[in-house]
């Protein structure tokens, strides 16, 4: 038999303020709500630790690159030092150049780098090597083409500072343009 309704359930259990108890589904959410908390406070606080560990790392990573720049910067100024040296030395060792010899047109110096060639022709076949700014030469013979281009048989007396491996040895005979060469002085 089902039992009896009374007027006075409805009132007593369904007015405004009387407390409602939710049963095992909401014991359930209030447990996923804790959950879901939780676990955002932890993966906040491990992300924020793996985001400062890379910070650090970046910091690390600047500072050894900016002490490496520095020990660079240092290299650079001891290397620029030793050769502005070299060059001090060589200026106040290297003896004046030698009176033009008499078969001679005169005495000059490089004033353009290039090429020093075995003949008066601009091929690849005929480059000796290079010739560099600040080296002295003796020039032998003077040949004027039609084209408005001189060219002189020098000989390289005494070179400058290194400006490239691929530079001729002191003594060496070839054909160079009047436009790499000051003019020949007695």
């Amino acid at each position: 038999m089902p039992p009896r309704l009374d007027p006075s359930d409805w009132d007593r259990l369904f007015r405004p303020q009387v407390h409602q108890r939710g049963g095992l589904l909401r014991a359930l959410a209030n447990l996923l709500m804790v959950g879901v908390v939780i676990a955002l406070l932890f993966g906040g606080a491990f992300l924020g630790l793996r985001l400062r560990d890379a910070q650090i790392e970046a910091r690390i990573a600047t500072a050894t690159a900016v002490v490496a720049t520095n020990e660079a910067l240092i290299m650079l100024r001891s290397t620029q030092e030793a050769r502005d040296a070299t060059a001090t030395v060589e200026a106040l060792t290297v003896p004046s150049p030698a009176p033009a010899p008499a078969d001679s047109l005169g005495l000059g110096t490089v004033i353009a780098g290039g090429n020093l060639r075995s003949e008066p022709l601009v091929v690849p076949e005929t480059v000796l090597g290079q010739i560099c700014v600040g080296d002295q030469v003796v020039f032998l013979q003077e040949q004027n083409f039609a084209d408005g281009v001189r060219w002189y048989q020098i000989r390289l007396l005494s070179t400058a500072a290194d400006c490239t491996p691929e530079r001729v040895p002191v003594e060496t005979v070839g054909w160079a343009s009047s436009l790499l060469l000051s003019p020949p002085a007695p």
